[in-house]
């Protein structure tokens, strides 16, 4: 069971309803989306004016071969600059709100030793990335979509060492830190000030999968891996609920990330199979608690609202000038929730552990 001295999990779950009540769930997620997309857009404007090129440019020249070596540099020169950014306003916002230890983001151990945390995120790895992995063998089966120009390039270049380099920096090293960071300590934790825990988590997971732009395609893979994305968030998310500390959901996000060739992907299926059936005994009590949050959730008319303007977000992200009429949006919404009382900023409650 999730530990009691969590003061996260202890929050009575919020049941009002009304206009006000939408209001303040709607500034919460416009705050949370107006801190990524307008630091986002912030960021590339500084990237271009400092004259930096983008990852795509070494990737795909038009002439010559990937350059993964400088892919890798751009790439790192574009996470600096962004979440730089990102992090230095999450900081500015805790201290105004009074969440200022690192603890308040799951950045601690919780409750939990080294040991479990490791096993945690092992076990979530298994359970959340199942999916994922039949999703690939169907497409390898069935050619359920073109995939990623991406995912076409590995299978045309060496796996060398510039390549692993690359994928360190782009996926499977430095992005589990910095995006669970965001995702899993920063966002879930403002959410969980204005939905209940089960809303919470279910607005975090379709956020996160909204966030994903490069799936935003009307065929079955791209639109199967956005809904393995809404399950598998919502499941890191729940890790955190449970433990406290993001270093499960950082585990399970790096394994995710690590690249495998396809053929091997039946073995790997065998390995998760085998996991989950070890670990049925603590996968069942996850399982259940996690039902019995649902259950108690009485926010699902506000949920649903919220989620629909998420998914209109997405499906118009594309369209010209539309993230700019967005932003406006948000920024209305992130002045509202500056405004906004919560548990935070009265400092009623710490998250995710005192």
């Amino acid at each position: 069971m999730p530990d009691p001295a969590n003061a996260w999990i202890a929050m009575t779950p919020i049941a009002e309803g009304g206009r006000a009540a939408l209001l303040r769930r709607l500034a919460a997620v416009g705050e949370v989306i107006f801190v990524l997309l307008a630091l986002t857009l912030l960021a590339r404007v500084l990237f271009s004016l400092l004259g930096l090129t983008d990852a795509d440019a070494y990737l795909f020249p038009e002439q010559g071969e990937a350059d993964f070596r400088g892919a890798a540099g751009a790439e790192a020169s574009w996470h600096a600059l962004r979440y730089g950014l990102a992090f230095l306003v999450v900081a500015l916002i805790g201290w105004v709100r009074h969440r200022r230890r690192l603890a308040s983001y799951g950045v601690s151990l919780g409750a939990r030793s080294p040991q479990q945390l490791i096993q945690h995120g092992l076990v979530l790895y298994a359970v959340a990335h199942l999916p994922s992995v039949l999703l690939s063998l169907a497409d390898q089966a069935f050619d359920l979509g073109p995939g990623l120009p991406f995912w076409r390039l590995m299978e045309e270049v060496p796996w060398d060492a510039d390549f692993w380099l690359f994928m360190a920096v782009s996926s499977f090293l430095v992005v589990p830190l910095v995006e669970e960071f965001m995702a899993r300590g920063y966002l879930l934790g403002r959410l969980r000030e204005s939905f209940s825990p089960g809303g919470a988590l279910v607005v975090m997971g379709v956020l996160f999968a909204v966030a994903h732009t490069q799936y935003h395609r009307a065929d079955l893979l791209s639109v199967g891996n956005l809904l393995t994305l809404v399950y598998g968030s919502v499941l890191w998310g729940y890790a955190v609920y449970r433990t406290g500390s993001l270093i499960p959901p950082i585990i399970a996000h790096a394994l995710v990330n690590i690249p495998l060739m396809p053929a091997l992907e039946p073995y790997l299926l065998l390995v998760m199979v085998i996991t989950v059936l070890v670990a049925r005994r603590q996968i069942y009590e996850s399982a259940r608690d996690l039902g019995q949050l649902f259950t108690r959730t009485q926010d699902w008319g506000q949920v649903l609202s919220v989620c629909l303007l998420l998914v209109a977000f997405g499906a118009t992200l594309r369209i010209p000038n539309a993230p700019y009429l967005w932003l406006l949006a948000f920024v209305a919404l992130f002045l509202v929730s500056l405004r906004t009382h919560s548990r935070w900023s009265s400092g009623e409650v710490s998250y995710p552990l005192h």
